[in-house]
């Protein structure tokens, strides 16, 4: 289980285990916790379900172009149980983003994201859970 430090932000993620994510959003004041199990992407203040690639081999161009919507100086991609890196061509044209990308397992990513999260960064992660 993930452990929750002073972290101020709206979403964070509190386990990642057995394909499934916990995500605990805090909205005045009030906590609650919901089980997904299906890719999410998540910043301290977006929980976004809708509209991501359902695999990580399905990544492309428009994923990243929907990050970059976002005010994000780093953009963490889980890609499951085991990290992967994407085809060469991704490689390509990431620099034309303003955020670094780090690709890890998914477990990696979700403890990476609350630590930055608790150092105030501008953080997005891209979790794929399988």
């Amino acid at each position: 289980m993930l452990q929750r430090d002073n972290i101020t932000s709206q979403f964070y993620i509190r386990s990642y285990e057995n394909e499934q994510l916990k995500i605990i959003s805090s909205k005045a004041g009030v906590s609650e916790e919901e089980t997904y199990t299906i890719p999410l992407l998540i910043s301290p203040d977006n929980l976004q379900k809708d509209n991501l690639p359902s695999d990580f081999k399905d990544i492309d161009r428009k994923t990243f172009d929907m990050v970059s919507k976002l005010d994000s100086e780093i953009l963490l991609i889980g890609t499951g149980q085991t990290q992967i890196f994407p085809d060469k061509e991704i490689f390509k044209f990431l620099p034309d983003y303003r955020y670094s990308t780090d690709f890890m397992d998914t477990g990696a990513a979700c403890r990476t994201f609350n630590i930055l999260v608790n150092e105030n960064r501008r953080v997005t992660a891209l979790l794929f859970l399988k």
